[in-house]
């Protein structure tokens, strides 16, 4: 509420002191409930909620937060006023947390507690007061459990830390041209995980209007900014899976190194179109039949490595109309997709390509680009992580960090290197720390609790990175991963953290801010060896909408004292 309006208000409240206490009770709950967003939301630039599909792994109840606390007495002695930063360069604190902070959550965190256990459960939480760099509350705080997804808040630090917010990426197609022809073209990247098909498309496009109309060698992908082990650690743990999470990954990717199999109906009784995207990659065998009266299809797809290719296998109906299917699946092997794909583009443009697709051209000159692009600034790529939690590219920012750190190629041991020894010069790991991928997909990692709001905590301080770090998060209520959590508090935009599910992993860390961030703590909890995600989640909303509550109480007492 705008405090012009408040003031308004205020000369309409009873006279008598009874009446007008409750009143200004019931006038500063509405003020507190209702205020718009804080610093801390996201950014107006970030694409919408619709941008970040939920997901399937990660739904989340919607909870309604308690009504507002209670204004109490201020108490000077804890009264909030910003410190000193925290270190030479660093930003400058918010207000430390309210005193009544600790003893409100304390039993929402016995309940949670005490339910992980009945259900023989593991429970790490910490809660870490922003204002002045102390834990508040812990438990299991410093076991070293499975963060699942929780991991990308390491990977998305230490990139926006190492490369900086304005990193780019770039992918290119070099090449000599003379007289229309080339004696080979060479795509070069160095990990872009945006590169889809309808640029490569448009480098085709670009390539005939500067005059080629003949390949006399062969089409190829340079693949030596990352080494060849495409799969991330632990993702072979589940080896038949071809769902686009668990995609390889590459130096040159294309389409997120996935497939799109289309399917349009015709008439019933006919043979339905198939089609996959993008085209000249995926070998198809079977039919899919077109039929009338059914309201759903049955579409069928199995998909095989055929070499370096892909074959696939269709079958099933799919009913008359005009609803067509889409299915996407990861590829096996990303070495020559994008040369695959450019040979097709061009041969489809007229253009001649007399020899293969295949992997090489790392002694192609730089100079010798022919046409290419960069992609978006890093800060604009890592919402993809933190509000989408997106495995390919966090598995893709893990490798460029290795082979912009250590040298090419790229390897996920020498990734693991990277973030380790970069929480570890902050002194922000506990023992047990084990990181293997940067995702946080399947059994491959292993963090504390307090070394998340640690992480957190530096992050938030440090001015290079702050603001993209906390752009990237989820906001409860409004977007990404946490669009249907945290609802209520969708107003306050107080909740930025990233979620976490395994199998037997709900995890669950990063801020809850109060209003215009005056104050603000980060969290973090960790929860494993229990499948009750929708159990643990409630228990685990209840806690930090009882943050958010007595964070903005101050609010409320601020108004009331004017």
């Amino acid at each position: 509420m705008e405090p012009v309006r408040f003031e308004r208000l205020l000369r309409w409240l009873p006279a008598r002191r009874p009446h007008r206490l409750a009143a200004l009770f019931v006038l500063t709950a509405i003020a507190c409930w209702g205020e718009p967003g804080a610093r801390g939301a996201a950014s107006p630039s970030l694409p919408t909620a619709a941008a970040f599909p939920d997901d399937a792994n990660e739904p989340g109840p919607v909870l309604e937060p308690a009504a507002p606390p209670i204004p109490l007495p201020p108490d000077s002695a804890t009264a909030a006023t910003p410190s000193a930063p925290g270190a030479v360069g660093a930003l400058a604190r918010p207000g430390p947390a309210p005193s009544q902070l600790v003893g409100h959550v304390a039993q929402k965190l016995e309940a949670l507690s005490t339910w992980v256990k009945t259900h023989q459960g593991e429970l790490g939480f910490a809660l870490r007061d922003l204002g002045n760099g102390r834990e508040l509350l812990g438990d299991g705080a410093g076991k070293a459990l499975n963060p699942a997804s929780n991991e990308k808040l390491i990977t998305a630090a230490v990139a926006l830390s190492e490369l900086g917010p304005d990193f780019k990426f770039h992918v290119g197609v070099l090449g000599k041209l003379d007289a229309g022809v080339a004696a080979r073209l060479v795509i070069r990247g160095n990990g872009d995980p945006t590169f889809s098909y309808e640029e490569l498309r448009g480098f085709g496009e670009r390539l005939v209007a500067l005059g080629l109309s003949r390949v006399t060698g062969d089409i190829l992908v340079d693949q030596s900014a990352f080494d060849d082990q495409y799969t991330p650690p632990a993702f072979d743990q589940q080896p038949g899976e071809w769902a686009a999470f668990r995609a390889p990954v590459s130096a040159v990717s294309l389409d997120r190194n996935s497939t799109t199999l289309h399917v349009f109906p015709t008439k019933p009784g006919q043979l339905a179109r198939v089609e996959f995207e993008p085209p000249g990659y995926v070998t198809v065998q079977g039919d899919v039949h077109t039929v009338k009266g059914k309201k759903r299809d049955h579409v069928g797809l199995t998909l095989k490595p055929h070499g370096l290719l892909l074959g696939a296998q269709v079958s099933g109906d799919i009913p008359e109309g005009e609803t067509v299917v889409h299915v996407t699946r990861r590829i096996d092997n990303p070495e020559i997709y994008a040369a695959v794909v450019l040979k097709r583009i061009l041969t489809t443009l007229g253009v001649t390509v007399q020899g293969d697709a295949k992997r090489g051209g790392e002694d192609e000159s730089v100079g010798s680009e022919l046409v290419g692009r960069d992609s978006a600034k890093l800060s604009e790529l890592v919402p993809q992580l933190g509000k989408a939690s997106d495995n390919f590219y966090a598995e893709t920012l893990f490798k460029t960090l290795a082979a912009e750190k250590r040298g090419k190629p790229g390897s996920a041991v020498a990734a693991a290197d990277v973030e380790t020894a970069w929480l570890k010069s902050r002194q922000l790991a506990d023992d047990g720390l084990k990181i293997s991928n940067g995702s946080g997909l399947y059994d491959a990692n292993r963090v504390s609790a307090r070394t998340l709001t640690r992480l957190l905590e530096a992050a938030y301080l440090d001015p290079s990175i702050s603001r993209a770090y906390q752009d990237q998060l989820a906001v409860g209520g409004l977007d990404g991963t946490l669009r249907t959590r945290f609802y209520a508090l969708r107003n306050r935009r107080s909740v930025h953290a990233k979620t976490g599910t395994l199998n037997k992993v709900t995890a669950l860390s990063g801020y809850v801010f109060g209003p215009e961030q005056e104050t603000g703590v980060a969290f973090s909890i960790l929860v494993s060896g229990t499948s009750a995600h929708a159990e643990v989640r409630q228990r685990m909303d209840a806690l930090v909408l009882e943050i958010s509550d007595t964070l903005w109480a101050p609010k409320a007492i601020a108004l009331a004292r004017r």
